[in-house]
C-alpha cells in the first residue's frame, strides 16, 4: 500500500467506527427506561389478550415518542 491508499483506509475505518460509536451510544443513552418498560407492558398485555389496553398504550406512546420505531411495528402487526 502506498502512503496515501494507507491513509484513506484508516481514515474510512475511523469514520466508520466513529459512525458505529455514536449509533450506538443513541440506541443506548436516548430511550428512557420508562418508555421501554411502558413498551413491553403493552407487549404483555396483547400476549395476554388485552388488547385494548396494549392498543391504548401504544397510542400514547406515539403521541410522546413519534420517533420510537416498534410502537409503529407493533401497531401494525395488530391492525393487520
Amino acid at each position: 500500500m502506498t502512503v496515501s491508499k494507507q491513509s484513506r483506509w484508516i481514515y474510512s475505518t475511523f469514520v466508520v467506527l466513529a459512525f458505529a460509536v455514536a449509533m450506538w451510544v443513541r440506541v443506548k443513552y436516548t430511550d428512557p427506561p420508562s418508555l421501554m418498560r411502558r413498551y413491553m407492558d403493552a407487549v404483555h398485555l396483547a400476549e395476554a389478550g388485552d388488547y385494548v389496553h396494549a392498543v391504548a398504550i401504544w397510542q400514547r406512546l406515539l403521541v410522546e415518542y413519534p420517533s420510537f420505531p416498534y410502537t409503529y411495528f407493533q401497531l401494525g402487526r395488530f391492525y393487520a
